[in-house]
């Protein structure tokens, strides 16, 4: 990592200044630089953890986001974002909560404008069709005696 490389080639100047300056000034200087690349590196650890949250925040929002727009109708969610030209900001309503009623919005006007990305609802079974032990009826089972035997 440079960054660590560039804070002990740093810390061997600051020695190297702090050997040339012989008053208490030097030594209190080399401890004020010190303290601010640990701060430095505390913020840095600090930051990255921030950008990290914040970025599965988002991703959890977007998850969110598509699981509505599959129940508005939507066939494949990913479609508002890619073709519907939708950003997940506008989705959010003042305290950075998914606004349903704005992805309602969003998936008609994706839909009014591209009707082919509508799912395609599957027709629910009819459970009266059938044989009749799906019913709780006793099966009969046919024979060659019974299909060949008038009646």
């Amino acid at each position: 990592m440079s960054t660590t490389t560039d804070d002990q080639q740093q810390d061997q100047q600051d020695d190297q200044q702090q050997q040339e300056d012989t008053g208490q000034g030097g030594n209190e200087a080399a401890r004020y630089r010190r303290r601010l690349r640990e701060a430095e590196g505390q913020r840095d650890a600090v930051t990255a953890e921030r950008d990290g949250l914040a970025q599965r925040v988002e991703r959890m929002q977007r998850a969110d986001v598509e699981r509505l727009a599959s129940t508005g109708g939507l066939a494949a969610p990913a479609d508002l974002w890619a073709l519907g030209g939708v950003e997940l900001a506008e989705l959010l309503d003042d305290d950075g909560e998914v606004d349903a009623e704005a992805v309602a919005e969003a998936v008609a006007g994706v839909l009014e404008a591209r009707p082919g990305l509508r799912g395609r609802r599957r027709p629910a079974p009819d459970r009266s069709q059938g044989s009749t032990h799906a019913q709780g009826g006793a099966k009969r089972v046919t024979t060659w005696g019974d299909a060949l035997s008038r009646r």
